[in-house]
């Protein structure tokens, strides 16, 4: 429990723990950078001089004549994409902010940041208009003021059979986290975590406490000295007090508690494969966004949200109208990774989480695994043990793939689910059946 609600703590804040991170020398083996793999090399960027930028988890790298020169940024820099623009500037963004650099002579500076209020996924240009795709919105910037952005809300489809779904998996996600209600609701979250971390420290009192007198009596066992008996008496008041308190809290926090962890089981297999199939139409583009693309072949924007593909060919500043594409595959419930236009003007996709980067720029072009990496490029030795950020280690953890790898996901999450399921239902009949019997024995005395 304690594993759980702090990290899940820290995971309803992933903003505010951004910039700390882990040395990944100091996590099992599997969590260290091997041949650009767990995401280290995302994409790449031609630059006019030759060289390339590569981005990914850890930041930008600069490759110049067949050697890497350097690491940018600062820490825990998860860079999503990077993209040129008209005036030299190169625009890169993370999960939280837009970065602005400018590069000369082989010195990449960043110039700026922009946090534009909401989770970003992607960002693309198309002649000299700058787009930042949102998880919810789309931000449009055009020259020559590139730090300026118009904030749009794309419009729903007009037929009610095209608007996004969801799938029932995302809705209980939300409320398991209390996203669904923002910052007060995942609030409520943390101070349930809190009072779970509570229950299990008096629990774990309780549970080990000297078992040398009766905690029901006033009379202290035979044998005693009579020097131990203050001691005994204030060990005694304490083990009353925590109960009290154990059961008070565990008592009118139980719906709370049994919610928490409910939706929590469910977020895992085997309970969450209903969920994922069950799916229902929502009139709002919440949440749901991720990659924005211009086809020049067909002239049409195309948009990869967690509902599928779109496409529209109005002009996106007016916030234009999207449709279902049809004409894409199906891809799982966590989307595409890479979605690049080959030298054929075929699309190119790669899906997360198998695949984690893609790259034209150097050489062949070639595909980077999430879990293998690529030999198409030496990784310095040096970048093995680069930070991760205290989220992602969190995500882990709060999973069970930190303890157990990949295989958790099977088992974890739903085996403590049960358990922990059992133990608040257990305590609170354990609770009730103390409260009658005191109840009891009060009603004798006073009978008597």
């Amino acid at each position: 429990m304690f594993l759980f609600c702090l990290s899940g703590i820290v995971l309803n804040h992933r903003q505010f723990f951004a910039n700390t991170g882990v040395s990944r020398s100091l996590l099992p083996q599997r969590y260290h950078y091997t041949n650009w793999n767990n995401g280290l090399l995302r994409g790449t960027l031609p630059l006019p001089d030759g060289s390339v930028l590569l981005y990914g988890s850890s930041g930008i790298f600069l490759y110049s004549n067949s050697s890497l020169l350097s690491l940018h940024s600062s820490l825990n820099h998860d860079f999503r994409r990077m993209v040129a623009l008209p005036d030299s500037q190169i625009v890169g963004v993370t999960p939280f902010a837009v970065h602005f650099h400018q590069y000369n002579s082989s010195l990449l500076s960043l110039h700026s940041s922009l946090n534009l209020g909401e989770r970003l996924s992607d960002v693309v240009t198309h002649g000299d208009t700058l787009i930042v795709v949102g998880r919810s919105h789309l931000f449009l910037s055009t020259a020559p003021n590139y730090n300026k952005f118009q904030k749009i809300t794309l419009p729903p489809p007009l037929s009610t059979a095209e608007y996004p779904r969801q799938t029932l998996f995302r809705t209980v996600w939300q409320l398991h986290s209390g996203e669904l209600f923002g910052l007060p609701g995942r609030l409520v979250v943390d101070i349930i975590a809190l009072i779970l971390i509570f229950l299990s420290l008096t629990g774990l009192l309780l549970l080990i406490r000297p078992r040398n007198f009766d905690l029901r009596s006033n009379c202290l066992p035979l044998g005693r000295v009579q020097t131990s008996l203050t001691l005994l008496s204030l060990n005694r008041h304490f083990q009353l007090s925590t109960i009290k308190c154990h059961n008070a809290v565990g008592r009118y926090t139980i719906i709370l508690t049994l919610f928490v962890v409910v939706t929590g089981a469910f977020l895992r297999p085997p309970l969450m494969i209903p969920l994922v199939l069950t799916k229902h139409p929502v009139n709002s583009w919440h949440d749901k966004l991720r990659m924005l693309r211009y086809d020049d072949t067909t002239q049409q924007w195309l948009l990869h949200t967690s509902a599928g593909f779109y496409c529209s060919s109005g002009n996106i500043s007016n916030s234009s109208l999207f449709t279902i594409h049809s004409s894409f595959p199906k891809v799982g419930m966590m989307g595409l990774s890479v979605w690049e236009k080959g030298a054929d003007g075929e699309w190119i996709f790669g899906e997360a989480p198998y695949v984690s980067g893609y790259s034209a720029d150097l050489g062949e072009p070639f595909f980077v695994y999430y879990g293998e990496g690529t030999d198409r490029l030496p990784q310095p030795s040096e970048l093995e043990g680069l930070e991760m950020s205290l989220w992602n280690l969190c995500l882990e953890l709060h999973a069970g793939r930190l303890l157990f790898g990949f295989v958790a996901d099977y088992f974890y999450v739903f085996l403590s689910g049960i358990l922990t399921i059992w133990v608040l239902v257990a305590g609170w009949k354990l609770r009730s059946k103390g409260v009658k019997k005191d109840r009891t024995n009060h009603k004798k005395r006073k009978i008597i």
